[in-house]
């Protein structure tokens, strides 16, 4: 994600909290409600040895999903949607990892500073560009041009040339019949139209 933090590299990452997970340790608990999202940086001993498991609980018991190394991150829910989820999964230093884990957290007090980095996850998130390659998504978000609307306001109305494509970031918009005004659909974050 270096590509989205531009010239406030140095600000951002003075908003990560550095913090060692042992192995075996839990970083996030599948089921707890959080605001944070971490990095995965490196062990003690190497750069390139750091494991994170993933785990779900399925019919009561723990199952291995995937393992994450460096430079991956989880827990970036509450970017895309500013609110804080449940965990939708355990993320554990792996039991075998040579020595303890460092991560970067960043909580919900420093959201403001990573909005391009969390346009970015929702963007990415939308099904329609999920198969994407990364240069593609980056050349796509270079490209966004973000436009605030008023609670009632017409985005577009029934009949129109469509000529745009539009990602919900925040807040809620009501897909309606112009006519009746039956509506069809409420999307949130990360749904797009257009």
């Amino acid at each position: 994600f270096r590509e989205l933090l531009g010239k406030n590299q140095i600000e951002l990452m003075k908003t990560i909290e550095l913090i060692d997970f042992a192995p075996g340790e839990n970083v996030i608990c599948e089921g707890e409600l959080s605001d944070e999202m971490y990095f995965v940086i490196a062990t003690k001993e190497t750069a390139q040895d750091a494991e994170i498991e993933v785990l779900k609980m399925i019919d009561g018991n723990e199952k291995f999903i995937t393992s994450m190394g460096r430079g991956t991150y989880f827990g970036q829910k509450f970017f895309q949607t500013n609110q804080p989820a449940a965990r939708s999964a355990t993320c554990r230093v792996a039991v075998d990892c040579p020595s303890s884990v460092l991560m970067g957290k960043v909580t919900v007090e420093h959201f403001k500073k990573w909005d391009h980095f969390r346009k970015f996850l929702v963007m990415k998130d939308v099904p329609l560009l999920r198969s994407l390659p990364r240069e593609d998504l980056l050349d796509m978000y270079a490209q966004l041009q973000k436009k605030v609307y008023a609670e009632g306001e017409l985005i577009i109305t029934q009949g129109d040339i469509g000529d745009e494509f539009f990602i919900v970031l925040e807040g809620a918009v009501e897909i309606f019949d112009g006519n009746s005004g039956k509506i069809f659909a409420t999307l949130h974050a990360g749904h797009a139209f257009g």
